[in-house]
């Protein structure tokens, strides 16, 4: 992403500048994001996250979860979703946690897509802020995975449509960003979170 992209998201949303108010905006915005990948999921023309590239992965017999879906990009990077988070990482860098209802990045000391994941209970150990390593790493995964969120959103509107996303959108009753605005509000959290409040938002799952 270039500098010009990174300066009109920062000043689409100025506010963003202690750590209590970009919590408060990835929680929400977090949140929001999870909705529209469970309306991708349900799309009545097909599921969105499959015709990405995700694989399902519906959980054993008797465990209650929700399904996983999981992503390896060529590039080396991987990502899972669940209702419950997100899990983000390579092997250089290790994984990211983000629990929902809380933007709070966890790192996770794993080179590859952990298996056996239906719950935060499950994930590897994970580390906080005291640890160099994991700061280090998180450094580098707050921000990729951030935008790699907001690449995601704008291959919805390139491909599924701008009118489809909102639609997904209206359906949300809670504070929202608006549908168009949504890659821009990803990659201006992903600015904020490593300039203003990386320490504060890191921490022990």
């Amino acid at each position: 992403m270039s500098s010009k992209g990174n300066d009109r998201a920062v000043r689409d949303w100025p506010g963003l500048t202690t750590a209590a108010e970009v919590r408060h905006f990835g929680t929400m915005l977090f949140d929001q994001q999870m909705w529209c990948w469970g309306r991708d999921v349900a799309r009545a023309g097909g599921n969105a996250l499959c015709a990405y590239g995700f694989i399902r992965r519906p959980p054993p017999e008797n465990v209650p979860s929700s399904c996983g879906y999981h992503f390896d990009n060529p590039t080396g990077e991987w990502v899972a979703l669940w209702g419950w988070g997100l899990l983000y990482g390579d092997r250089a860098h290790g994984g990211l946690f983000l629990r929902r209802y809380d933007f709070a990045p966890v790192w996770l000391d794993v080179l590859e897509l952990p298996d056996g994941v239906w719950g935060p209970e499950s994930l590897p150990a994970s580390y906080g802020p005291a640890g160099a390593k994991a700061k280090a790493c998180l450094l580098h995964l707050v921000p990729a995975a951030l935008c790699w969120v907001a690449g995601y959103e704008r291959w919805v509107r390139d491909v599924l449509g701008l009118e489809y996303r909102e639609e997904c959108v209206a359906q949300w009753h809670k504070p929202k960003v608006p549908a168009a605005d949504m890659p821009l509000a990803w990659e201006a959290l992903a600015e904020r979170v490593v300039s203003v409040c990386l320490d504060g938002c890191a921490g022990n799952d």
